[in-house]
């Protein structure tokens, strides 16, 4: 996967910022804008995941903006091309991909949260084996 994805993210997002058929501040332009922005930086986290320097907790807060910006522009534009309010396919065209970014991030935040009740006490980082014992190991060491 690599840097291909955040590069056509980048060019996706060029070609928005200069398309001159729509205003500058329309709210098509700049909802599509953000999302791609937000896709950019949570697929350069999953580079980071595929160097082994990951951090999961910064991937999964982007990944949840990820999903609202998308939510905000994939279901209204693809809705809007297909029931004739609009002409541009190349919004809806981007539209429809990010919904099948969201539906990928989803399943990819399934795969990251713990799924036992006990390691929800843990950041997603540590190990699963000290994770509630550790807490009783500073209250010894305090005492």
């Amino acid at each position: 996967m690599g840097a291909a994805p955040v590069l056509a993210f980048a060019l996706l997002n060029a070609h928005l910022y200069f398309d001159v058929t729509v205003e500058m501040n329309a709210p098509i332009k700049v909802t599509a804008q953000t999302a791609l922005l937000f896709a950019m930086l949570t697929y350069t986290g999953e580079i980071r995941f595929l160097l082994g320097r990951a951090m999961p907790r910064l991937y999964l807060s982007l990944a949840f903006c990820t999903l609202a910006a998308s939510a905000l522009c994939a279901l209204p534009f693809s809705l809007s091309y297909l029931l004739g309010l609009t002409d541009r396919l190349d919004y809806a065209g981007i539209a429809f991909m990010l919904g099948l970014i969201s539906v990928t991030l989803i399943a990819r935040i399934l795969s990251l949260l713990p799924l036992k009740k006990k390691s929800f006490d843990a950041p997603l980082d540590a190990p699963e084996e000290n994770s509630l014992d550790y807490a009783e190991q500073e209250d010894n060491e305090a005492l």
